[in-house]
């Protein structure tokens, strides 16, 4: 990590488990968050939602979050770490050719995939989870807890899916998922960056958990950060990086490596 004075333009935001508030009506940007971002919108620093969610999730909580007071709104939905989707008001363009091949190589994908695990779906059923889903661009699974099931999981299905070319795993809280290896918040992160001008030291990253690690170790985002309590593996993936793990946990640990890297 650079020792030069900070020259940050571009936010990468992990939302669940990083900036999320979520009141009994749904969840929304983090009161401190809001007044964050819409103060960096003075100084020109953009910023991207990087989610395991989907577009239309990623939409609800924006919009949300601007009838709590969110002024500066996203430049970009980098969403179910795979597809870019980028904003001017409320016009949302794919970023192509990016997301068109990346469809094809997921498609491709989750066809041998599925040949894989279905007649493994009754065993993870009885051993893990009755929530499977499975379809043309995606295999995901919800367990009941998480800490030890899903890395159970993960462990099973990386021995069953060891022959599939371009098979990974990415984990968040109760989730497990099948994705592509080309994919993941780091890959996307760099293929929007690229696209839109943004040199690897003129980002900042902020997340919690696995799915988060591809862009907080040090690979896409020169500068990068994570609340106190994330998960053990994105604090040594902080360190190694030389980021900022904060003091307070959730959307307040999120704030303070804001303000840290951005006063």
């Amino acid at each position: 990590m650079s020792n030069q004075p900070c020259r940050i333009r571009l936010l990468s935001l992990d939302f669940d488990g990083t900036i999320l508030d979520y009141p009994d009506d749904g969840p929304v940007l983090h009161p401190e968050i809001i007044g964050i971002l819409n103060e960096l919108a003075l100084r020109g620093i953009a910023w991207v939602a990087n989610s395991g969610r989907s577009l239309d999730e990623l939409k609800q909580i924006v919009e949300a979050s601007a009838r709590c007071g969110l002024e500066h709104l996203p430049q970009a939905f980098l969403c179910l770490e795979c597809l870019i989707y980028e904003c001017t008001g409320n016009v949302f363009r794919s970023a192509e050719p990016w997301n068109s091949e990346m469809i094809e190589i997921l498609r491709g994908l989750h066809k041998r995939v599925r040949v894989v695990l279905e007649p493994h779906l009754d065993e993870i059923r009885e051993r893990f989870t009755s929530e499977i889903y499975m379809a043309e661009l995606y295999a995901a699974f919800n367990l009941c807890e998480p800490e030890i099931l899903p890395a159970a999981l993960s462990d099973q299905l990386r021995i069953w899916l060891r022959g599939v070319e371009g098979a990974a795993l990415t984990r968040n809280g109760t989730w497990v998922a099948v994705h592509s290896s080309r994919a993941g918040k780091g890959s996307i992160l760099r293929a929007y960056a690229a696209r839109a001008g943004f040199d690897y030291d003129e980002i900042l990253a902020v997340g919690d958990h696995f799915n988060d690690i591809t862009m907080l170790d040090g690979t896409a985002a020169g500068y990068v950060g994570c609340p106190g309590d994330a998960i053990g593996e994105v604090k040594d993936a902080v360190l190694a990086a030389g980021g900022h793990i904060a003091e307070s946990e959730g959307p307040l640990g999120a704030a303070e490596v804001l303000r840290r890297f951005l006063r």
